[in-house]
């Protein structure tokens, strides 16, 4: 039976998520349970950008730690626990996994290449992930009162329940709640609708993921964030005659639609 007993030393953010240092140590299995009860689940490092940051960030003393890497067997292929393959499973490998079913890091060398496989039953110390909100999202239509939304739900969040908190701002703020069920295996990305808006006005859209959690420490429910995207939107213009064009922005490769209303007729008096 697994003990409560791991202590949440401290966190930080990693390309976009919050992952946790926990110790002491638990096998793979105990450290899973562990993070899906108060995080989400074990640290997903999908990307060698997310490798490197935290092995740059991890300390030393923090030994061998779990990671959300597993095989099913010896002869099969490395994948993380949101399903995701090792891709770059030839070049960050300490020494070859052979006889290994369960993926770690080494925090104590600083050489480049630091995971390990390990015995499964070994009590580590282990990396938590909080929750991971989209990396980019898609400006699928301006209106002149309305936007609409897509982003694509990350790897590591299709298996949990969550929401996104969905902020608008203008000349003032209003927040959207959207909620995510992970049983619609269908459901791989959200797309929202924005009404009632002003025309021909400039706001800032975030979206930030959350899952709420009981606090590892003390038990009490806790509300964690992913970090924040931010995207600017500038809505229609209005003009005396309809036109629809579409230009580009630059910097978010977006398609932008511009409004032009005609005007009702008014006799002279």
């Amino acid at each position: 039976m697994m003990k409560s007993f791991i202590v949440v030393l401290f966190w930080w953010t990693v390309s976009a998520s919050h992952f946790h240092l926990n110790k002491p140590g638990c096998t793979w299995e105990q450290a899973r349970e562990f993070c899906e009860k108060h995080y989400v689940d074990l640290a997903v490092l999908s990307t060698e950008e997310q490798y490197h940051r935290l092995q740059d960030d991890i300390p030393a003393q923090a030994g061998l730690v779990w990671l959300g890497l597993k095989r099913d067997n010896q002869q099969s292929d490395w994948k993380w626990v949101s399903n995701e393959e090792l891709s770059y499973r030839y070049l960050r490998w300490y020494r070859k996994p052979d006889g290994f079913i369960c993926g770690s890091l080494i925090a104590v060398v600083t050489e480049d290449r630091r995971l390990l496989g390990r015995n499964c039953e070994e009590p580590l110390s282990s990396v938590c992930q909080g929750p991971v909100g989209p990396q980019k999202a898609s400006l699928e239509s301006v209106g002149c009162d309305h936007v609409t939304v897509t982003w694509n739900v990350s790897a590591s969040m299709r298996s949990v329940d969550h929401a996104y908190s969905v902020t608008m701002c203008g000349t003032t703020c209003d927040t959207f709640p959207v909620y995510y069920n992970h049983t619609d295996i269908n459901h791989t990305s959200i797309t929202i609708n924005l009404p009632n808006l002003t025309s021909s006005s400039s706001y800032v859209m975030n979206i930030t993921a959350t899952v709420t959690r009981p606090d590892a420490a003390t038990g009490k429910s806790t509300t964690l964030q992913s970090s924040t995207l931010t995207m600017p939107i500038t809505t229609g213009r209005h003009y005396r005659r309809i036109t629809y064009t579409t230009g580009v922005v630059c910097s978010l490769c977006m398609r932008v639609i511009t409004c032009v209303f005609i005007s009702p007729y008014s006799p002279p008096t």
